[in-house]
């Protein structure tokens, strides 16, 4: 999960927003559930944490 792999980074919420150009409160949202992220943004968290996309979010997520 999204929250996971950033923490075994020692990233914060404020560290992968200012990589992506995204608010903080929009990883949050990620990490929450409460949104997915744009294909932009998923193919650049895949980049940032060596995983596929699906592999960031939970299963049965809907990709759109």
């Amino acid at each position: 999960m999204l929250s996971d792999a950033r923490k075994e980074r020692g990233m914060t919420q404020l560290d992968l927003a200012i990589k992506l150009g995204v608010h903080p409160a929009t990883v949050s949202e990620w990490e929450r559930g409460l949104s997915l992220p744009q294909p932009r943004f998923r193919k650049e968290l895949a980049r940032i944490f060596g995983c596929h996309p699906f592999d960031l979010f939970r299963d049965g997520e809907s990709w759109g």
